[in-house]
């Protein structure tokens, strides 16, 4: 367990500050909290003026677009989510409310505390996994199971960023383990004149006792722990946790022949804890934004149906799949072919739950890797499951035949991702005695996996390989992603735009602000009618198509392609801003609007 509590530390909780915002997903979820921390606490926020949303379907999209012609509105920004002065209801806020809240603690927001939350939520979702692993198949299990659950690179990487998917990760798992919980409690700890787990699971410990609201360990308490997680993941991603936890439930009843937990009165209050947790929010929404109804079904049912927005291709998933099983896609391969082999119902339950899951997504329109993150714990138990038997048999025929190969290729597979990744900081660093530095004991780290093998050990290979990939993960995200990544974020050019607006005659067009510009400006630099307009364009898609086709720059844009950009004025003359962090032909690309606000020209618009 102190070993694992080391893994989890280092992988979810170091260096969450050093990655700069550089797309739009995080910088979302963090802008939209900035906007709450500042208008002060919820019950005494300062109402932020926005215009009234109407609902707008154009080229097959549904969004919410502020009205210009009706009279603004204030909102409590706690309620209704605001980002760059428009109203934001794409997704619930219970993210926003994590953020802002430690936004408010700390007297300002950082990126590390945009991401302290789920990195938290990252690091606890490994005890669950391992109790949960280990009241289905015992010790050894769940500890293979937690290895490679910490060791998967989607895991630590996806849990590290300010984004709802952890969240709805982290209270799937904890629903399910809950409701399992529940059906191994004492009251029901036998069916069909056999136990399920080989652990002493029946006699519940001081800890267990704790979560237990019934007595005599009745499991009652874990239902409504159950309902409670299960409103907490609707209140972070909305109806979408019903689908991904009603899997594996369902899995779970089918493979280990449970009965359902609890009796009538556990199950209402707990439906009472559901709704009391999960509907407050959307009915007040409704209550101030009329349209809110029908995004919320376009974002989510939609997705199935008319949602096409970002549309993949059904192969997505598949084509992902050695990017979502490393490093451990040897073993994920064995855990395919065991589950066939063993064909025991017990272990079906992870294959079936990942591969339901797996396709649930495939059926969705708009496809990210982040959206897997809810089967990931189901990976890691069904390569657990496999792997425990693999060493099992490795140690008994000393490492020979299928089992030796199998772990000598993984162990090739963190050498191999070793050397890759030195020669990927050598080319892209300048420091070459600083990669060495570096890369000199993360090689060793990664060969040392042999010793165990060598010596026939196969419980502390396991161990000595998660550490060594553990190391590799820590390199390649803190290092080497976090170096790409910084190149491209915008910090930079918003330090110099920042020194340029004054609020009065230069202010920032809020509204068409890309969100990780938005996130290191300031919050409201808005004046009274400003003769000039900064207006910050993501010209990145842009750049590659120029730079793969030899292109020149594009043109200075026109001020007729800003026409109602600014309400009550017209544009009459643009020209790019020249920065020192963004010449030339770059991502950032920063132009002044001049308006002019007189009646003559709003004529001629």
């Amino acid at each position: 367990m102190l070993l694992l509590a080391v893994l989890s530390a280092a992988l979810f909780l170091s260096f969450l500050g050093r990655r700069e915002f550089a797309t739009s997903h995080e910088a979302r979820v963090a802008q939209v909290a900035r906007v709450m921390a500042d208008s002060g606490w919820p019950w005494n926020a300062r109402p932020v003026e926005v215009a009234p949303a109407r609902l707008i379907k154009r080229d097959g999209m549904i969004r919410l677009s502020p009205d210009p012609e009706a009279p603004p509105v204030r909102v409590n920004p706690w309620l209704v989510p605001v980002l760059n002065d428009e109203i934001r209801l794409q997704k619930p806020p219970l993210p926003y409310w994590c953020a802002a809240i430690l936004f408010r603690l700390a007297g300002g927001p950082s990126e590390a505390l945009a991401r302290l939350v789920p990195a938290m939520l990252g690091a606890l979702t490994v005890f669950l996994l391992y109790d949960l692993t280990r009241v289905l198949y015992g010790s050894t299990v769940a500890w293979c199971t937690s290895l490679v659950w910490l060791t998967t690179y989607l895991v630590p990487e996806e849990y590290r960023l300010a984004m709802a998917d952890p969240y709805l990760a982290f209270f799937t798992l904890a629903a399910l383990w809950a409701w399992i919980r529940s059906s191994l409690s004492r009251a029901d700890s036998v069916f069909n004149g056999h136990k399920i787990a080989p652990d002493p699971i029946y006699r519940p410990s001081r800890v267990q006792r704790a979560f237990s609201l019934a007595p005599h360990g009745s499991g009652d308490g874990y239902v409504l722990l159950f309902y409670l997680f299960l409103g907490l993941g609707a209140l972070a991603k909305g109806p979408v946790v019903s689908l991904v936890v009603a899997v594996p439930v369902l899995v779970f009843h089918g493979c280990f022949r449970r009965r359902i937990p609890g009796g009538i009165i556990p199950h209402l209050l707990g439906l009472a804890v559901l709704l009391l947790v999960a509907l407050p929010w959307p009915m007040a929404v409704m209550r101030h934004v009329p349209n809110a109804a029908e995004l919320w079904r376009y974002e989510s049912v939609g997705e199935l149906t008319d949602n096409t927005e970002n549309a993949r291709a059904w192969w997505y998933y598949v084509a992902n799949l050695p990017l979502l099983t490393a490093p451990w896609t040897p073993l994920w391969v064995f855990a395919v072919v065991y589950a066939f082999l063993r064909n025991r119902p017990r272990t079906w339950f992870p294959i079936t739950w990942y591969l339901v899951l797996f396709l649930c997504f495939t059926a969705v329109h708009l496809k990210k890797n982040p959206y897997l993150l809810p089967a990931m714990p189901a990976q890691a138990m069904m390569i657990g499951l496999a792997a425990a038997t693999l060493l099992r048999v490795a140690r008994r025929i000393r490492f020979r035949g299928v089992p030796g190969a199998l772990i000598l290729t993984q162990t090739a597979v963190g050498i191999v991702v070793a050397i890759i990744l030195a020669l990927l900081l050598w080319r892209e660093s300048d420091r070459h005695a600083a990669v060495l530095g570096l890369m000199i004991p993360v090689a060793l780290v990664a060969w040392l996996p042999l010793w165990p093998i060598v010596r026939r050990w196969p419980m502390p290979w396991l161990a000595v390989q998660a550490i060594a990939y553990a190391l590799l993960l820590l390199v390649f995200g803190d290092v080497y992603l976090t170096r790409e990544n910084n190149a491209r974020s915008p910090k930079a050019v918003c330090a110099e735009i920042s020194q340029m607006i004054d609020g009065t005659h230069r202010a920032l067009l809020v509204s068409k602000l890309p969100e990780e510009v938005a996130f290191y400006l300031p919050l409201r630099p808005r004046g009274a009618a400003p003769r000039q307009w900064i207006w910050v364009k993501d010209d990145e898609k842009g750049v590659k198509q120029r730079q793969k086709a030899r292109k020149p720059p594009p043109p200075e844009p026109v001020p007729e392609d800003f026409d109602g950009w600014v309400a009550g004025a017209k544009v009459v003359a643009v020209r790019r801003v020249p920065l020192r962090s963004a010449p030339g032909d770059t991502r950032w690309k920063v132009y002044e609007l001049t308006v002019d606000y007189s009646r003559i020209a709003l004529v001629f618009r």
